[in-house]
């Protein structure tokens, strides 16, 4: 469980999308805050994590090894990327992969059909980088969505579109 709720939920999934691709090592203990989303425990984080959650997916987790009690809240299928933000789950709000507004099972098929994220220049995630990409990525930096933190320091920022031009110059 990505963000140690009770439920193996979107917001997990989120919280791998905001995070695939890193290598956060693979021991964490209680100590260490959420997320936590390399479930295979390889130091990685890539797409064997992402077969977990799709397998488990509306399961409730295992009891918490660290002694802390599951809040009793339902599984969350569908928020909107303001309020992931407003509730502190920046890399959560970074799996809106359709780019709707909204972390949904849609951002899950999403995936399934166009595979996850492979290159930053394609911000729109359907296939190398275009002209399209710059004008959703404007769009999103616009909106403040935390898809347009090229950076990620946790905030849009006019650095941001300088980043993003610069990956989108490199191409795929």
């Amino acid at each position: 469980n990505v963000n140690d709720d009770a439920y193996i939920d979107i917001l997990d999934f989120g919280g791998y999308i905001g995070r695939s691709g890193q290598s956060p090592g693979a021991s964490t203990t209680c100590s260490t805050p959420p997320i936590h989303p390399d479930f295979s425990g390889n130091g990685s984080i890539g797409t064997e994590d992402f077969t977990f959650i799709q397998s488990n997916f509306l399961v409730a987790r295992d009891p918490d090894p660290c002694g802390n009690p599951l809040a009793a809240e339902p599984p969350v299928v569908d928020i909107t990327i303001a309020d992931l933000v407003a509730r502190g789950e920046w890399e959560a709000a970074r799996g809106d992969l359709n780019l709707d507004g909204r972390l949904n099972a849609a951002d899950i098929t999403f995936a399934a059909e166009h595979g996850l994220p492979a290159c930053r220049a394609d911000f729109n995630h359907i296939g190398g980088s275009s002209v399209q990409d710059i004008f959703d990525f404007v769009r999103l930096w616009m909106d403040g969505h935390p898809a347009a933190d090229i950076n990620d320091d946790r905030h849009v920022s006019v650095q941001d579109i300088f980043d993003f031009l610069s990956l989108w110059f490199a191409g795929c």
